[in-house]
């Protein structure tokens, strides 16, 4: 759902998540980090303004990778709760499990197509 930065700033969230499915939802956030109206923002000026993650697709889509987005997402609000959450290893992990591809495949074809905040 497409909403308004009025509305973003009445909620006054202590976290933001942006999702961008046409650019890289990392340059997105950069770009807002810069505008002077999502720099008065709460969320942003501690630091608290996230671009969702995702490789070839973003990992909020009603698919299998969703759960990696989840796992993501579970850690970003609850750092006491998976202070040790590797998301890249769990990637790793989901497509070696789900889709029965090897490190090496992993590493030089899912890995780099990584956007968002992660490592």
């Amino acid at each position: 759902t497409k909403v308004t930065l009025e509305q973003i700033a009445a909620w006054d969230a202590d976290q933001i998540f942006v999702i961008s499915y046409n650019k890289n939802p990392s340059e997105v956030v950069a770009s807002l980090k810069t505008d002077p109206q999502w720099q008065a923002l709460r969320a942003t000026q501690q630091g608290h303004l996230y671009a969702f993650p995702g490789d070839l697709y973003s990992w909020d889509q009603p698919d299998a990778r969703w759960i990696l987005g989840v796992s993501w997402l579970a850690a970003r609000l609850h750092l006491d709760r998976f202070p040790q959450l590797d998301i890249v290893q769990e990637a790793e992990q989901f497509y070696q499990t789900l889709y029965g591809l090897d490190v090496q495949f992993f590493e030089s074809k899912i890995h780099p197509t990584f956007k968002g905040d992660l490592p």
